[in-house]
Formats: C-alpha cells, structure tokens, sequence
C-alpha cells in the first residue's frame, strides 16, 4: 500500500493505492483520494494523517513484540465476571436501593462495593462462601472500587445487611422466579459466623445473586439463547486483561470474548472498548 500522485487538469491529487500480486502480475487498485496535494501540504491534515496512522503503527509493534515474547507482563486479571454482572447490578438499580438504605449511616467504606463483591464471589467461586475466601478472591479480578477493602469491612458490611437491609427490601423481589432460577447454579451450603445478623448478610448476598442470574437468563431467552451456566462463568473468566511493558510503554491487553462471552456481554448491553491500551510511558 503506498501514496501516488494523480495529475488531473490543473492540480495533483493524492491517492492511497493497494498493489498486490495476481496471476503472476501485479494489480494495482485506488483505495481512496485524499485531496488535492497543494491544499493537504499548506495544511495540517498530512500531519494529523501521519499521527493518527502512528498511533496504529505503535498498537501493531506492541502486539508484534507481545506474540514474539518481547514484552514484560506484570500481572493478569480477569474482566469479565464484573463487566457483565456490574452492568446488571446497576441496570436493576440495586446501588441506589442501598444508598437509599444508607443514606443516615457513615461507615467509612464502599458498603455497596462490599456488598456487590460477596455476590459476585458467590456467583463465580467453587468451594466455601466466607468473607476471607472473598477477600482474598478479588486479587485476580478487576472489579472497580473494591481495591480499598479490607476484609473487616466485609465483615461489617454483611452484619449490616443482615439487619437492615434483608427486613426491609424482601418485599421488592419477585420471589418465586428468584427460586425457580435457584436451581440453575447456586451451591446450598451451611453459613457459620457467630453473628446471626452476618449469617443474614450471607443468605441476602445468595438471594441477590440469584436475583442477578434471573436477569441475564431471562436477557439471554430474550435472544433466543440458552446457555450451559457452566460455560458462562467459565468463558467470562476468560476474558481477561494483562498489563504488559513494551519498550518505553506500559500497556493493558485484554483478550478477545471466546465462546459463550461475546452473546453474554451482548445480553447484558456491554460495549468492550480498544483491546490494547497505553496507560504509561518510563524512561
């Protein structure tokens, strides 16, 4: 692909050209027009041209150099888990119902985003459901907000939904759907905590769970699909994101949605942005 000059009448003219071998010969063929070289050249738009086709050129070295083994990779999170089910817990407006409920309350700490990672831990982890399993859970995950938790905050976070929140709200629910989709997935497993209203916490964070399950489901019939849950959690895990150095450049990659992902993420109205990200440059 090259840039030729095109004379026509009075003026010389731009064009971006594709060449490529057929038969034996090469076949040249005119992609676009740029404009006339007088106008471009007494201008900027060749200079904002070059710079926007260096941005590309640099994404293309990075992704080269990261397939060769060129690049240093500093850690690997998963991203999926929390796109698609943040983007249900806001869609269905639970954030709003819980700063209502804490509207008099000055905890210190995101209660909501306590709240919303025991849920989110429920739904994607195997084995135990305790607080500490969570806490410790999070840190190969990107979940916006949690980063400030620590695990006594998950503590007094379910001990105040166990009070509070489960009494006041459990009308809100559609309990009977809830429980039809209770069989879809969730683990009935025993809760041990000393505190009774901890132990409410834990049971309102399956309830809410359930509650998220109910609504990708019913998005996902909505489309005609009918998915394996096993293959939803398992292919949203995938969906990943490394941060990476490339020479002077730190960068975040994410993966491309494999499997069940890119229908999931569709369901639930999420828009992925660039793949490859620049987020630093070092000496």
């Amino acid at each position: 692909m090259f840039i030729r000059v095109k004379h026509n009448g009075n003026y010389d003219y731009l064009q971006l050209v594709s060449s490529e071998r057929i038969d034996g010969k090469v076949r040249q063929s005119v992609i676009g027009t740029l404009g006339r070289r007088d106008l471009l050249e007494s201008t900027d738009t060749l200079a904002g041209l070059m710079a926007s086709l260096g941005k590309f050129t640099r994404h293309a070295a990075v992704l080269a150099d990261h397939r060769s083994g060129r690049t240093e990779m500093l850690w690997t999170h998963s991203l999926g888990p929390a796109l698609v089910f943040g983007r249900l817990w806001e869609q269905l407006s639970l954030p709003a119902v819980l700063a209502e409920a804490l509207e008099d309350r000055k905890f210190g700490f995101a209660v909501e985003r306590a709240i919303f990672l025991t849920v989110l831990h429920r739904l994607m982890a195997s084995g135990g459901r305790s607080d500490r399993a969570a806490e410790k859970w999070r840190e190969d995950y990107i979940i916006p907000g949690v980063e400030e938790l620590e695990l006594q905050h998950l503590y007094r976070a379910m001990a105040w939904l166990g009070e509070e929140l489960a009494l006041r709200y459990k009308d809100l629910w559609m309990v009977e759907a809830i429980f039809r989709a209770a069989k879809t997935v969730m683990e009935t497993r025993p809760i041990y905590h000393k505190c009774d209203a901890t132990i409410r916490g834990h049971v309102f964070c399956s309830f809410l769970a359930l509650v998220l399950i109910k609504e990708l489901e019913d998005r996902l019939a909505a489309k005609g699909l009918e998915l394996e849950w096993a293959d939803v959690l398992r292919d949203l895990e995938a969906l990943r994101v490394t941060r990476l150095v490339s020479g002077a450049a730190t960068c975040e990659l994410r993966s491309t949605p494999q499997g069940t992902a890119g229908k999931v993420l569709g369901a639930a109205g999420v828009v992925l942005g660039p793949s490859l990200m620049f987020i630093g440059e070092h000496e």
